[in-house]
C-alpha cells in the first residue's frame, strides 16, 4: 500500500490562505482489505428516558442494525449506562440481538464518567487497529459529577480521547442530546475527541430520534479510514479530516481547477486520460482510491515548508509540499470554502459562547466577525448567478444554512453581552445549527452517487433514440396512425401530435399534479398524486418549461432567500402540502408532473427512455436524480389516482391509457416482474410481509397486482387466491388507515375500552371470584398463628444452642400461642394437598374457557364497526375500483357493492377484524403479535381471536385484583406485625415476627414502628435488623450479595437511626447506643449536647433570637 500523486490546489479566501489536498491511494488488490469499523451505541437509561423516549431510541439501534448488521467490515458494541454502564453481550444474529435490545429499560441516576470509562476500557481491548464510530444518545446531566467543571467527567473524557488515539484508525464521535434537560456542553464537546469529523444533534422529540440515527449512519457509511496532520516549519499542527471519492467521482474534482481552459487543452487531456485507462489494464492488480481534504491555514511564503503526514492504520507517510507547485482555486471553489471556513470559525466561536466564563473583552470582538462574515456572504452572492446551475445549487444550501447560524449567533451573543445566562435549549440549537451543514454535505453524496451513475446512462438513452427515429418511416407512419394521432390529440405548448413528436425525439404524456417530500428520494411510493388532468404535453416542452421556470424564480429577485422560496413555489418542493406550477393545461389548471403514455410499439420505443429523466426530476428535483424505484412505483401511483374517478368515458378511456402504459413498464422489466410474483406470494402465505417496511403503499400494490394478472403470472380467481388476497389486503389497509387518537392510548385505557366492546359481565368474570378469592385469603391468615416462637425454640435445640434461660421462656410463653403454633402445623400440612385458589393460577369459579367467542354486540360495539365502515368509503372503495380489474372481462367483473360486501358482509368477522386492528394500530404491535404467533386471520376464524383476547384480558384483570388484595392483606399483616414487634418483651416473639421477611419491601413497617414511638428491648431489636440473625438462624429472605457474617442485614441510614435515636435515647446508656452504632457516635454526641441545651433556660433563649433573626434575613 503507498500513497502517490499529492495534488494540491490553493487560492486566498476573503479570510486566509486555503488548501485542497488531493491524495491518490494505490493498493495491491491481492493484499487489499477493508478497514474493520467497530460502532459503538452509548445509551442512557436512566430514570428519565421512561416510556416513549426509550421507546424511540431502541427503535433506532434496531433501525442501525438493520442497515448495517451484514455488512462484513462492520461489528457493534452496545453500552447502557444509568447509575453504571454494561455492555450488552450481542448475539452472532440479528434477531436474538434485536431482543436484547427491547428488553431494555429506564431506570436510576445518570453517571457520565462510567459511560466513558466503559467505553475506553471497550476499544482497549480491540487487538488490532481499526475504525472507531462513537453514538452517545443522553436526555439529561451528570447526577454524580457535581463539583464546578465537573473534573471528573472531562478526566474521564480526555482518557477515552487517548485510548481512541491508541487503538483507532479513524476515530469519529456522533453525541445526540435529546430534550432540552441535556448537557448542551459537554456534548459538544464530545463530537470533537475524534481524529474525524464527528457530529452533535438536538432531538427535541423521541419521534426524532430514528431519523437522527439514521442521518448519523449514512454519514458512517461515507466516512474515511485516512487522517493527516499538516507541518509547517515544524511548528503548525493542523488535523486533517479526508473524505473519500470514487474513481469515478475524480472527474467532479475539474470544478476546482479553473474554469476557462482552452478547447486543446481539454483535447490534450481526453488522450492523457486515454493512456492512464491503458494503464490500468496493464496494473489490474492494483486498486486505485482518491481522497480530499480542505486546509485553512496562515499565509505563506516560498520560503515556508510544508508537509502532510498521512496515516491510514499502521502505515504512515510524510508527504512534502512546495509552495511554488501550488495551483489556483476558481471563483466557484473560493466561495464554496469561504462558506466553509466561515463555518468553521462559527464552530470555534460557539464554544466560545457558552463558556459562561467567557468576558466582556472576549465577546465584544466577535460582534464585529460575526457582521463582517455577512458582508462577506451578501457581496459574494453576485458570483451565484454566474454559476452553473448545478453548483449553484448545491453551494446555495449551505450559505442558507449559514445565514441562520449567524442570525441565531447574533441573538444568543446580543444576550451573552447583556449578561443574560443562556438556558440549555439555545446552547444545544446552537450548536446544533453548527454541525447541520456538515450533515447535509454528506447525506448529499449518496444523491450524487446516483446523478454519477445517470449521466453515462442519459447518454446512451440519447443514442438509442437517435438511432430509433433514423430508421423510422414516418411518412408511412402517418398514414397507419391517423385513428390514433386523432384519439390522442397534440400536445399543449408545441401543438405536436405524437408522430411529429418522435420525429423530433420526443413522446406525448399525460399531465398530472404530484407532491413530494424528501422521503420520497429514498422511496418514491411515498410520493402523492393529487390530480390527473386531461391536458397532452410533451416530455421535452415538460422540462423545457421546467427550466423556463427556475429561471423565472430566480431573476424575479435578487434576494437569495427569495430565490429558493420562488422555485419552491414552482415545483412545490419537498412538502407535500405545498402547490407547484410548472406549466399550465389547456384548462389553465397546474401541472407539476407527467406520465409519458403507450401509443404503440413505435411510440413506446422513445417513450421508454424519455420517463427516466422525467421522473428523476418529479421525485428529485433533479432531472439526473432518476433511480429504478421510481419507474416501479409512480405509473402505478399513476394508475390508483385514475381509477378513484370513472364516470365519464374519457376518464374511462384515460384510466386505459395509464394501465397499458403500466403494462409495458412490467413488461420491460425482468426485476420488477419478479419482484410483483414474489411479493404477491409471501402477502398471501406471510402476515409479516404485509407490513408497513415490505409494503409501503397497498393501492400501489394493488395496481402491480392487477397488471401482474392480466400478463397471466399470477393465479387466477378460479382457485380463490385472488378472493383471499383481496380480504388481507383489506385487512392491513384498514389498519393502517383506522382513526388516532390526538393522544396515544394507555395499556390501562385500552384494556378498558376492550373489555366494554366485548360486552364482558364483570360480575360474573371479575368481581364475583374476587370476593370469592378475598374470603379464602382472609380464611388462610385466620388459620396462621401470629406468633411462631415455638419453631425458632425447636431450631436452636437442633442447633445445640439450648440453655436455661430459653426454657425459662419457653414456659412463659401464653398457652393459647402454643395451640396455635401447632395447630399452625397441621395446617400447613393439609393446605400441601389442597389445590386452593392461588394468584397467578386460573379462578375454576370464573368459567373463562366457557367463553365461545361469539360476542353480543352491544351499542358501544355497534358505534365501533360504524365509525370504521366509513373509512370503506373514503379509501377502501377506490382500491375496489382497481380490484375489478383483476377479473379480466367486463362480464366477469363484480359490482363495486359485491366487491364492498366481500370479507365485510358477516358481521363477527367485521368485528373481529377492526377489533384487531384496533389493539395493533403501530407497526411494530402488529410485528410483535406475529411473531408471538398470537395474530389470528380472523377470516378463517372470526371467534378464535374473540375467544383469545377475551381469555387473556379477563385473566389479567382477575390476576391485577389478585393483587390488589393480596398486598392490601398483606399490608395489614404487615402493619399488625410491626406494632406487635414494638410492644413485645418476648425477643423470640420479635425475632419470629422479623424471619421471613423481606428487606426491600417488608422490613420498612418495622422501621417506621421503631421511629414513632419508644419501643421495649430497643437495643435488642435494632440489633436482630442489623446482624440479620437471632442466634445464627438467619431473619431476612433477600438473596444480596452485601452481607454481615455471611447474613442479609439492614444497613441503617443517617437519617433512619437519627429518628429511632431521638424517640429511644432515653432507653440505655448514651455507651451503649455507641457500641451498637459506633458509625453514628457524632449523631449520639449532638444529641446529648442538643438535650442539655433544651434544659438551659438561657441558651433557649439565645437560640430563640437566633432564629428570629435568620427569619427576618
Amino acid at each position: 500500500m503507498e500513497f502517490t500523486d499529492l495534488s494540491l490546489l490553493s487560492d486566498f479566501t476573503e479570510l486566509e490562505k486555503v488548501l485542497t489536498l488531493i491524495v491518490t491511494q494505490k493498493i495491491s488488490k491481492k493484499k487489499y482489505s477493508i478497514t474493520p469499523r467497530t460502532i459503538i451505541f452509548a445509551l442512557d437509561v436512566s430514570g428519565s428516558m421512561r416510556g416513549i423516549n426509550i421507546q424511540g431510541a431502541k427503535e433506532a439501534i434496531c433501525q442501525l442494525f438493520d442497515r448495517l448488521w451484514d455488512v462484513e467490515h462492520i461489528d457493534f458494541k452496545l453500552i447502557k449506562y444509568s447509575g453504571e454502564a454494561e455492555e450488552i453481550p450481542l448475539k452472532k444474529n440479528l434477531k436474538p440481538s434485536k431482543k436484547l435490545v427491547k428488553k431494555m429499560k429506564a431506570y436510576g441516576p445518570t453517571n457520565f464518567q462510567a459511560a466513558f470509562n466503559l467505553i475506553r476500557t471497550t476499544i482497549a481491548r480491540f487487538k488490532s487497529k481499526r475504525d472507531i464510530s462513537v453514538i452517545f444518545l443522553t436526555d439529561g446531566q451528570d447526577s454524580y459529577d457535581q463539583e464546578e467543571g465537573t473534573p471528573l467527567i472531562h478526566r474521564a473524557m480526555s482518557q477515552l480521547k487517548e485510548q481512541m488515539l491508541i487503538s483507532g484508525s479513524s476515530t469519529e464521535v456522533h453525541s445526540i442530546g435529546f430534550t432540552s434537560d441535556h448537557d448542551a456542553i459537554l456534548m459538544n464537546e464530545m463530537a470533537q475527541i475524534g481524529s474525524s469529523q464527528g457530529s452533535f444533534s438536538y432531538v427535541k422529540e423521541s419521534k426524532e430520534i430514528e431519523q437522527t440515527v439514521h442521518d448519523i449512519t449514512s454519514m458512517i457509511e461515507t466516512s474515511s479510514s485516512i487522517t493527516g496532520k499538516l507541518n509547517i516549519n515544524s511548528e503548525f499542527n493542523q488535523n486533517i479530516f479526508f473524505s473519500k471519492i470514487d474513481k469515478e467521482k475524480n472527474l467532479e474534482f475539474e470544478m476546482l481547477l479553473e474554469e476557462e481552459e482552452e478547447e486543446e487543452e481539454e483535447e490534450e487531456d481526453e488522450k492523457e486520460k486515454e493512456k492512464e485507462k491503458e494503464k490500468e489494464k496493464e496494473n489490474e492488480d492494483e486498486k486505485v482510491e482518491y481522497y480530499f481534504a480542505d486546509l485553512f491555514i496562515p499565509k505563506i511564503t516560498e520560503e515556508d515548508l510544508l508537509s502532510v503526514e498521512i496515516t491510514c492504520g499502521e502505515l504512515q507517510r510524510i508527504l512534502e509540499i512546495d509552495p511554488i507547485e501550488i495551483k489556483k482555486l476558481s471563483k466557484t471553489r473560493v466561495l464554496d470554502l469561504t462558506v466553509k471556513r466561515i463555518r468553521t470559525r462559527l464552530m470555534e466561536m460557539t464554544k466560545t459562547l457558552i463558556d459562561t466564563k467567557a468576558s466582556e473583552e472576549e465577546l465584544n470582538p466577535m460582534k464585529k466577525e460575526i457582521d463582517e462574515f455577512d458582508n462577506i456572504l451578501n457581496e459574494r452572492k453576485v458570483f451565484l448567478y454566474k454559476m452553473k446551475k448545478k453548483e449553484r445549487s448545491e453551494i446555495m444550501p449551505k450559505i442558507q444554512d449559514l445565514k441562520e447560524h449567524i442570525v441565531k449567533f447574533h441573538e444568543l451573543l446580543s444576550k451573552a453581552l447583556a449578561q443574560e445566562l443562556l438556558d440549555n435549549d439555545q446552547i444545544a440549537t446552537l450548536n446544533s445549527l453548527a454541525y447541520k451543514s456538515i450533515t447535509r454535505s454528506r447525506l448529499k453524496k449518496q444523491l450524487n452517487k446516483r446523478v454519477e451513475k445517470n449521466i453515462e446512462l442519459f447518454r446512451e438513452m440519447d443514442e438509442k433514440i437517435e438511432k430509433i427515429v433514423e430508421n423510422t418511416n414516418f411518412e408511412k407512419l402517418y398514414d397507419q396512425e391517423k385513428e390514433s394521432i386523432e384519439e390522442i390529440g397534440k400536445c399543449v405548448i408545441s401543438t405536436n401530435n405524437w408522430v411529429e413528436a418522435l420525429e423530433y425525439e420526443d413522446c406525448l404524456c399525460l399531465g398530472i399534479d404530484l407532491g413530494r417530500s424528501e422521503s420520497a428520494i429514498a422511496d418514491p411510493s411515498q410520493i402523492v398524486i393529487k390530480a390527473i388532468f386531461s391536458s397532452i404535453i410533451s416530455a421535452q416542452a415538460y422540462l423545457d418549461s421546467v427550466e423556463f421556470a427556475l429561471k423565472k424564480a430566480s431573476s424575479s429577485t435578487d434576494n437569495m432567500s427569495d430565490i429558493d422560496g420562488s422555485q419552491i413555489f414552482a415545483h412545490g418542493g419537498f412538502d407535500t402540502r405545498k402547490g407547484g406550477e410548472i406549466v399550465k393545461g389547456q384548462s389553465r389548471e397546474k401541472i407539476t408532473g407527467v406520465i409519458p403514455l403507450y401509443i404503440n410499439e413505435q411510440n413506446w420505443e422513445v417513450a421508454r427512455h424519455k420517463i427516466r429523466p422525467l421522473f428523476g426530476f418529479m421525485t428529485t428535483l433533479d432531472v439526473l436524480g432518476y433511480s429504478y424505484s421510481q419507474i416501479a412505483c409512480i405509473p402505478f401511483l399513476v394508475l390508483t389516482k385514475a381509477a378513484e374517478t370513472l364516470e365519464t368515458e374519457f376518464k374511462k378511456k384515460r384510466f386505459n391509457w395509464i394501465f397499458d402504459t403500466c403494462k409495458h413498464i412490467y413488461l420491460d422489466s425482468k426485476q420488477l416482474r419478479e419482484e410483483i410474483i414474489q411479493r404477491y406470494n409471501n402477502y398471501l402465505k406471510d402476515p409479516l410481509s404485509r407490513l408497513k417496511d415490505v409494503v409501503s403503499n397497498n393501492s400501489m400494490f394493488l395496481a402491480q397486482c392487477v397488471v401482474a394478472l392480466h400478463n397471466g403470472d399470477i393465479k387466477l380467481p378460479g382457485n380463490g387466491d385472488i378472493l383471499e388476497f383481496l380480504g388481507v389486503i383489506i385487512e392491513e389497509e384498514f389498519r393502517r388507515r383506522q382513526p388516532r387518537e390526538k393522544r396515544a392510548l394507555t395499556q390501562e385505557e385500552i384494556t378498558k375500552e376492550v373489555l366494554v366492546l366485548l360486552s364482558v359481565d364483570r360480575q360474573k368474570y371479575i368481581e364475583g371470584p374476587i370476593v370469592e378469592f378475598e374470603k379464602a385469603e382472609l380464611q388462610k391468615m385466620e388459620n396462621l398463628s401470629s406468633d411462631s416462637a415455638l419453631g425458632l425454640v425447636e431450631e436452636l435445640k437442633k442447633m445445640k444452642k439450648w440453655d436455661e434461660e430459653d426454657e425459662k421462656l419457653l414456659k412463659t410463653l401464653n398457652k393459647k400461642n402454643v395451640e396455635n403454633v401447632e395447630k399452625n402445623v397441621n395446617q400447613g400440612e393439609m393446605e400441601k394437598n389442597d389445590n386452593n385458589l392461588d394468584l397467578g393460577k386460573k379462578d375454576k369459579t370464573s368459567k373463562i374457557s366457557d367463553f365461545d367467542g361469539y360476542v353480543v354486540k352491544n351499542y358501544e360495539a355497534l358505534m365501533f364497526v360504524n365509525r370504521y365502515k366509513r373509512l370503506f368509503y373514503k379509501h377502501i372503495c377506490p382500491m375496489m375500483q382497481i380490484a375489478k380489474k383483476l377479473w379480466v372481462t367486463e362480464e366477469q367483473q363484480p359490482t363495486l357493492k359485491e366487491l364492498a360486501d366481500f370479507g365485510i358482509d358477516n358481521e363477527d368477522v367485521l368485528f373481529s377484524m377492526l377489533l384487531q386492528n384496533f389493539l395493533h394500530i403501530k407497526n411494530t404491535t402488529r410485528k410483535l403479535a406475529i411473531e408471538k404467533n398470537s395474530y389470528v386471520n380472523v377470516f378463517d376464524n372470526p371467534f378464535l381471536f374473540t375467544q383469545r383476547l377475551f381469555t387473556d384480558l379477563v385473566e389479567k384483570e382477575l390476576n391485577k385484583a389478585k393483587s390488589a388484595v393480596v398486598n392490601k392483606l398483606n399490608k395489614n399483616i404487615l402493619t399488625t406485625k410491626a406494632r406487635i414487634f414494638g410492644y413485645t418483651l418476648n425477643i423470640y416473639q420479635a425475632a419470629s415476627l422479623l424471619r421471613g421477611s423481606s428487606l426491600g419491601v417488608d422490613v420498612r413497617y418495622f422501621i417506621k414502628v421503631l421511629q414513632e414511638m419508644p419501643c421495649a428491648l430497643i437495643i435488642e431489636k435494632l440489633k436482630l435488623l442489623i446482624d440479620g440473625n437471632f442466634r445464627g438462624i438467619p431473619l431476612f429472605t433477600d438473596k444480596s450479595k452485601a452481607k454481615k457474617n455471611n447474613f442479609v442485614a439492614w444497613v441503617p441510614s443517617k437519617k433512619n437511626f437519627h429518628k429511632i435515636y431521638v424517640k429511644n435515647r432515653n432507653v440505655g446508656t448514651p455507651q451503649l447506643w455507641k457500641q451498637l452504632m459506633p458509625n453514628f457516635a457524632y449523631i449520639i454526641d449532638k444529641n446529648i449536647d442538643y438535650v442539655r441545651l433544651q434544659n438551659d433556660p438561657l441558651m433557649r433563649k439565645v437560640q430563640l433570637k437566633r432564629k428570629r433573626k435568620k427569619g427576618r434575613k
